[in-house]
């Protein structure tokens, strides 16, 4: 029983938590913010994850990536770009619990790249190189609100077209900030699950019994919002990919699938209050892409949510060969090309 409950540490004394820099919310604002800059150059996972990524996907250190930090209410957010003035759209990447910023630099941001596109990764609060400001516990909702400041960056810096591209958990975050503010001509993502659906829960949690901890959860939260469980304890984590050194490289990542996340954050994910359901969604064209060998977040479970949305669902491209994560070159390249079509017939509505 003890292992189904899944193991729960003290923010401050994980040994995750003490490896990476907090930033006093005292000793920051959004200017000074700037100061501190985030960046993988010291992260020990991401080489051993570069090497195991199809070809087309693996950064060397000429690659035109660029790092920045953007500051957002006292937290140290990072962005990796490619960069690309003169791309006629721009692509924003957000991650979910089973990744972060560079690992989606690399398997989306690289081959767009070379196909004359411009993408911008971020990093959520609690995973990659972002820095949480101290005593801040993330929920899924400063999520949701970092997706929106990054839309409105990001539209701020010049007028190209934005498109979104939700990667697991990101699918649905991103649909929840276009759906409160707007401000995208496209969204597409890889999976778009509703969490309020308990049978769609226990398909992709480690155990079923995990989807039934709710009651549980809510009073941990409430007493410690701060407490961390790890995500490969309470998702299918072995599920990410099909490529077992991918897989297990992943799996070690600290700043990514082997990472810890509060309790807070898992609760308020399981608890989705969504600003608008998707009958009412207009604010812009939705794609599914799914890798037709996804054990995690197979096609079936996404589309429970994105039929109820007939006026703004065009079409699942299946990705051949692959699971939940882009694992081979053919189905990178197949994602590229697919994003980059779907965002030329969104632009041109």
């Amino acid at each position: 029983m003890r292992r189904l409950l899944f193991p729960i540490w003290f923010a401050d004394q994980c040994c995750y938590g003490r490896r990476r820099r907090c930033v006093a919310a005292t000793a920051i604002n959004d200017e000074a913010c700037h100061v501190i800059k985030t960046t993988y150059a010291n992260n020990k996972s991401w080489p051993e994850i570069n090497a195991a990524l199809p070809q087309p996907c693996r950064l060397t250190d000429a690659a035109p990536l660029t790092e920045e930090t953007f500051a957002w209410q006292g937290h140290a957010i990072h962005l990796d770009r490619f960069v690309l003035p003169n791309a006629p759209f721009k692509v924003l990447l957000t991650h979910g619990v089973a990744g972060n910023a560079r690992l989606l630099s690399g398997l989306i941001g690289a081959p767009l790249y070379d196909r004359g596109v411009e993408s911008v990764a971020m990093d959520f609060l609690g995973l990659g190189e972002t820095h949480t400001r101290k005593g801040h516990a993330p929920s899924y909702k400063d999520w949701v609100e970092q997706t929106k400041a990054l839309i409105v960056h990001e539209a701020e810096r010049d007028n190209r077209p934005l498109i979104v591209f939700g990667f697991s958990t990101g699918g649905m975050v991103a649909y929840e900030a276009i759906a409160q503010i707007g401000g995208v001509s496209g969204l597409a993502g890889n999976c778009f699950i509703d969490t309020r659906n308990i049978d769609t829960v226990k398909q992709i949690v480690r155990t079923p019994f995990i989807a039934s901890m709710g009651p549980f959860q809510e009073v941990v939260t409430a007493l410690a919002p701060g407490l961390k469980a790890p995500i490969r304890a309470v998702v299918k984590a072995q599920a990410l990919c099909n490529k077992t050194k991918l897989q297990n490289a992943c799996l070690r990542d600290r700043t990514g699938l082997g990472a810890w996340v509060t309790n807070r954050f898992l609760l308020t994910l399981s608890k989705l209050n969504l600003s608008v359901e998707p009958e009412d969604f207009d604010k812009c064209p939705i794609l599914l892409t799914a890798g037709n060998a996804d054990r995690w977040t197979p096609e079936h479970l996404s589309r429970l949510f994105l039929d109820r949305a007939p006026g703004t669902f065009q079409r699942v491209e299946r990705l051949s060969g692959t699971g939940h994560l882009p694992d081979t070159e053919s189905a990178v390249e197949q994602l590229a090309e697919s994003l980059i079509a779907f965002a030329k017939t969104c632009i041109a509505r």
